[in-house]
């Protein structure tokens, strides 16, 4: 969290968007971890942050909402994007 709050203070995104394993271990989707990263969502003024599931990520949905991060399935859009864990061929 260190380090993505450097990137946070020097680029000011309004949206973050993390694509797979945002859980990647199972001691990230343990409750003081999950509570670390609500904490870091609040305070970083970023107005939203999403992630899409990835491999590592098989229980995801219910720490996703603990974590105050939104879920988006794979294959959605976002502009001229479209967001996946793993390239599309």
């Amino acid at each position: 969290l260190e380090r993505l709050s450097r990137l946070v203070a020097q680029w000011s995104p309004a949206r973050l968007i993390f694509l797979g394993d945002t859980l990647h271990s199972s001691l990230v989707e343990k409750e003081p971890t999950l509570a670390q990263l609500a904490l870091w969502r609040k305070a970083s003024g970023i107005a939203e942050v999403f992630a899409v599931p990835g491999n590592h990520d098989p229980q995801s949905r219910a720490a996703f909402l603990r974590a105050d991060i939104a879920e988006l399935a794979p294959g959605s859009r976002l502009g001229p994007f479209l967001l996946h864990h793993h390239p599309v061929h």
